[in-house]
């Protein structure tokens, strides 16, 4: 069965992945004619795992019939993958992740594809030469702060009063954080982070306007600094990683692609 893009249900398989003992959940895209080392996808947390989702399928489907293999993967504790979401574990999941894709592929090497915290998390992976970063969080400390606030808000609107000051777990839309998974996230901050993203970067800021974000900013201020080639775009776009319903995006992935066919590493 094909659709209009070329692409074929057979050219995706599930597998399972093994990390550390535990069993993950992934999607695998093999193009009929791989042209391009993988995209390994980094998937944001909670829920806006679930609002990006769509998004994500289609950017693997789209980089996919342009040759790129591509392997969509569940973090411990999310989706389909057993296990806690730590910090910890999400990076040896990622490690493995990698390794089937480039053992998948028969390449020595892989680009990594990551949404907010999930580009976070792909930043700190130091065996890839390119990466691709959509609205990364720069400070774990901020984004609690700001997931925390808005259940808060949720909160006094529906029961009228807030929570308790001190909880031992935060509902972080609609995941139980406890205090060693918040101290692991609040450790993060791209700024500080010791070592440095591979050769290639793209930051792409998702947003009202062309303008990008000045946290991007800064961010590519230091990767270029420190001699990574860096470029920074942005995309007029709702956040889909935090809206319900149907948020097309066909420019932050033809930006995307294109950025991949000129900078991800050939087969």
């Amino acid at each position: 069965m094909t659709s209009s893009t070329n692409w074929t249900i057979s050219d995706e398989h599930p597998v399972e992945l093994i990390s550390e003992g535990t069993r993950l959940f992934a999607i695998w895209h093999q193009p009929a004619k791989a042209r391009f080392a993988p995209v390994v996808f980094c998937h944001p947390f909670a829920e806006e795992k679930r609002y990006a989702h769509r998004l994500f399928v289609e950017t693997a489907r789209e980089l996919c019939r342009r040759g790129f293999p591509a392997l969509l993967f569940d973090f411990r504790g999310c989706g389909d993958s057993e296990g806690e979401f730590t910090i910890e574990g999400a990076s040896s999941d990622l490690r493995a992740a990698i390794r089937f894709a480039c053992d998948s592929a028969g390449t020595s090497e892989c680009t990594l594809l990551g949404l907010r915290l999930g580009a976070t998390l792909a930043a700190a992976e130091p065996s890839v030469r390119s990466l691709v970063m959509w609205a990364p969080i720069l400070s774990g400390r901020n984004y609690l702060r700001q997931t925390h606030r808005r259940r808060l808000i949720r909160t006094m609107l529906s029961q009228g009063a807030p929570e308790p000051a001190a909880q031992q777990f935060w509902d972080v839309d609609a995941y139980l954080v406890g205090p060693g998974l918040r101290e692991e996230i609040s450790r993060l901050d791209l700024l500080a982070q010791p070592g440095m993203p591979g050769e290639s970067v793209l930051l792409v800021g998702v947003g009202p306007t062309k303008r990008p974000p000045r946290y991007l900013s800064r961010l590519r201020e230091r990767y270029a600094a420190a001699g990574v080639s860096v470029e920074l775009a942005s995309v007029v776009s709702e956040p889909f990683w935090s809206r319900l319903g149907l948020v097309r995006c066909p420019e932050l992935i033809g930006l995307t692609v294109s950025w991949l066919e000129r900078n991800g590493t050939r087969d």
